[in-house]
């Protein structure tokens, strides 16, 4: 994938083909309804150009591009579980990410990271399969590679920022 870019369909198609995961199948694994896929993969920006994907599904490609021991065996071991807002607090704490940091990496505002940590908020999760399968990938990766694991999901959120005109997500916000 091109680091000067943002992540589009096509790169969705590419990582599809990188690793021999047929694009429904990643489509499930994202947690992507089928009108949601076809809004955000399939579309056609305007005069032809690549479209952009939606923030969380771009932040997931490129994770998933970094760190493809994520799609090892996916529809027999879930990644892991994270229960509510304390036990995510928990397996933040050695991190220091703070809630409008949190916010970010998945693709929403600083608001709604601080509310998911601070209030409970997290809960959501439960609801939102897209959002779900990041939480997982997110906690997978920090206990797997810790620092480094984290610094890799900010610079691909920073990238991905950046590509839609945000030069400062910390501040700015989605």
């Amino acid at each position: 994938m091109q680091e000067n870019t943002g992540a589009t369909g096509e790169d969705y198609q590419l990582l599809c083909l990188k690793y021999n995961i047929k694009p429904h199948d990643l489509r499930w694994f994202l947690g992507l309804s089928l009108p949601a896929y076809s809004e955000t993969v399939l579309a056609k920006g305007e005069k032809g150009q690549k479209s952009l994907l939606e923030q969380r599904v771009a932040i997931s490609v490129r994770v998933l591009d970094q760190y493809p021991y994520l799609l090892q065996n996916f529809a027999l071991n879930p990644l892991t579980t994270v229960q509510d807002a304390l036990d995510l607090a928990e397996k933040l704490s050695p991190t220091k990410v703070r809630g409008k940091e949190f916010g970010a990496f998945f693709g929403r505002s600083i608001q709604t990271g601080t509310a998911w940590i601070s209030r409970g908020g997290i809960d959501y999760h439960k609801k939102n399969r897209t959002f779900s399968r990041m939480l997982e990938m997110f906690v997978r990766i920090l206990s797997d590679k810790g620092a480094e694991g984290l610094q890799t999901w900010k610079k691909i959120t920073e990238q991905e920022a950046k590509a839609r005109g945000i030069d400062d997500i910390w501040k700015a916000g989605w």
